[in-house]
């Protein structure tokens, strides 16, 4: 390309001397139906100013997606080394760095490149917008300092560090605080200078919104929250531990005083908003070490959570079965009882883990694939978080195994079971007596057990699910536990004090030789529904009295079926025959 190009008339027609400005004048002259006999000059250098800076802080990829297959390598040699002197700042910034990155320039013109960034940063210093300027600082460090302990990354630093002196203290945006930032993720900059400059921000950000309140959107108490993050950051960089601590501490305050804020304020769902950050007030407080604080903290924050499920209401949804239940009763109909009963619990098998692992992707993807994920307690305590299904841990997409097992049990005792038990109830008398002869053989229930079991039984058939679900988990434990003795697992441990204990049903779901016992099917069917947090963990619940009356009722249906399926059926090492196998 010859270096004829007339950078200045393109300078006059741009609305701004950014690239991309340049870029919408050099399309707007290449569309014009009167041609011009420059514009084939003009034409290669679209992509060039078409690139934008990548301001994410991937520093391998400087650039924003772009395909360099379209910026010719020869291009930028001749642009660099015959006409970026003569181009505008910013063209000249993009020409160098592009060339630099492809190492296709010499390390000499790095500084230059440097020196072109800071000139068009400071240019648009008073630009609307406080990414058009950062862009630009951005460029100028990532390009500076891809030459270790050079002049140029020293220029580089100088000038990020002048616009803050510049900006600080009235910067409305929160363009000195990216500039800090960027700094920080260079490992550059002025650390005491700088943590002085975050702080004193973070106090008039504290100022402005404790004098004229949180408002609607809380922007003064998030600035003060950022600033006093990225102020620990310059102490440790500083390395001054004390004062980490301090400010450590002060920012577990800032989210307590942005709690406290929200519900003056009058936010929707104000208790859940507050009570997040309550969380992260607790977390900061346990790295500062402040143990008396965080007491303090807790138990407001539990009075808030209960205020949080309070808020949240009662809400209901209704779900086409189509047929389902009138096929539960017709299935268990007109049959003398022990077939009824038997038909019953035959109905249905445990999902796999690979069928449970598809309907957790077909759900994801429908649903919440892409967001967080927080599941609270009865009494607004938070049970499970996980991020995004498409970045889980193993142990976050266990838990979405979990509860998509848990969901499955809710539908089934909904759309199955009690239809199906109503009808039985219907045709047969079900009270303790007939159920004491019901159980009379089963290997699961111990004559000693029987009564209990059969009381907990009829009042499942009562509707009465309360009553049956906290008679049956402890006798199901037992049954369980007996099951696990006979098939020669030790049920007891041996500490050091010789004090033996009882292994709980958590303990013998998980256990080393479940699978002698139980299938992975069953296993897994019986943690979601009675010991684990993603599920419904009904046991737990129960036995620590943490359900309301009338809480988890599709859960304790399920229990009762499964109490009925362990004292009916004998093997349990492989998945139940389904109805159609009976």
């Amino acid at each position: 390309m010859e270096n004829d190009l007339d950078w200045e008339e393109l300078v006059e027609s741009a609305s701004e001397q950014t690239c991309e400005c340049y870029a919408e004048v050099v399309g707007a002259w290449l569309n014009e139906e009167v041609p011009r006999p420059d514009l084939s000059e003009w034409a290669p250098l679209i992509p060039v100013l078409q690139v934008w800076n990548n301001l994410s802080k991937d520093q391998e990829d400087p650039f924003g997606p772009v395909s360099f297959s379209q910026i010719p390598g020869s291009l930028l040699v001749s642009l660099t080394a015959k006409g970026a002197p003569c181009c505008p700042p910013d063209v000249r910034a993009r020409l160098i760095h592009l060339a630099w990155h492809r190492r296709l320039c010499s390390h000499s013109l790095v500084q230059d490149g440097v020196e072109a960034y800071l000139e068009s940063a400071k240019c648009l210093l008073n630009h609307d917008s406080w990414l058009t300027p950062f862009a630009r600082f951005k460029g100028a460090l990532d390009l500076g300092c891809s030459l270790r302990d050079s002049p140029a990354a020293d220029t580089a630093v100088q000038g990020v560090e002048d616009a803050i002196r510049t900006l600080y203290p009235d910067d409305p945006l929160y363009f000195l605080l990216r500039l800090q930032q960027l700094l920080l993720d260079h490992r550059r900059g002025n650390p005491v200078e700088m943590l002085e400059t975050c702080i004193d921000m973070a106090a008039r950000a504290r100022a402005n919104y404790e004098a004229h309140g949180i408002g609607p959107n809380g922007l003064e108490s998030d600035r003060e929250l950022a600033y006093l993050e990225t102020a620990l950051a310059w102490a440790h960089r500083a390395k001054e531990e004390q004062r980490a601590v301090g400010l450590q501490r002060e920012l577990g305050e800032a989210y307590a005083r942005r709690a406290h804020g929200v519900i003056e304020a009058n936010w929707p769902s104000r208790y859940s908003v507050a009570e997040h950050f309550l969380e992260k007030a607790i977390q900061s407080h346990r790295v500062a070490g402040a143990s008396s604080r965080i007491e303090d903290l807790r138990g407001e924050r539990e009075r808030i959570q209960r205020q949080a499920v309070a808020e949240m209401g009662a809400f209901s949804f209704s779900v086409d079965l189509g047929d389902t239940p009138d096929s539960a009763r017709g299935h268990v109909s007109s049959l003398p009882l022990e077939a009824a009963l038997l038909r019953l619990v035959a109905q249905r098998s445990p999902p796999t883990s690979s069928r449970l692992d598809h309907e957790v992707r077909l759900h994801g993807a429908r649903a919440h694939q892409l967001f967080p994920t927080v599941r609270l307690g009865p009494r607004g305590t938070k049970q499970v978080s996980r991020g995004s299904l498409l970045d889980a841990t193993e142990t976050e997409w266990a838990a979405e195994r979990l509860r998509e097992a848990h969901l499955q049990q809710q539908i089934n005792a909904i759309s199955f079971i009690e239809p199906a038990l109503d009808q039985i109830a219907r045709e047969h008398l079900l009270d303790s007596r007939v159920w004491l002869h019901v159980l009379v053989g089963s290997e699961f229930v111990s004559p000693p057990r029987r009564t209990s079991y059969a009381r907990g039984l009829a009042s499942g058939v009562r509707q009465e699910w309360d009553t049956s679900a906290a008679i049956l988990v402890p006798q199901f434990e037992h049954g369980l536990r007996e099951l696990f003795s006979r098939t020669g697992i030790v049920t007891t441990t041996l500490p050091g004090s010789g004090i033996q204990n009882e292994l709980d049903l958590n303990k013998m779901l998980t256990h080393p030789r479940v699978g002698e016992v139980l299938s992975e099917e069953w296993a897994l069917d019986l943690q979601a529904l009675l010991t684990e947090k993603a599920g419904a963990n009904l046991r737990n619940d129960l036995a620590h009295g943490i359900l309301d009356d009338d809480a988890k009722i599709a859960a304790k249906i399920y229990l009762w079926w499964i109490c009925l399926h362990f004292a009916l059926c004998r093997d349990h090492t492989v998945a139940p025959l389904s109805c159609e196998d009976e």
